[in-house]
């Protein structure tokens, strides 16, 4: 009988770490997923003033 009750206990400790680790993955996915928003929104704002700048200079 204890043999089943450590098989079920060592069940749950795996679940429970695949569940830490999943949500630990989605964390690290977001913080990319941000900056990388970020860094397309500094680009893009580099891009479109040097752009503005440039048909500025043409006139």
């Amino acid at each position: 009988m204890n043999f089943v009750a450590s098989e079920i206990s060592a069940s749950l400790d795996i679940q429970g770490f695949a569940v830490v680790v999943g949500a630990l993955w989605v964390v690290f996915v977001m913080a990319i997923n941000g900056f990388g928003a970020a860094l397309c929104a500094i680009v893009g704002g580099w891009v479109s003033r040097t752009v503005t700048e440039s048909a500025e200079r043409d006139d």
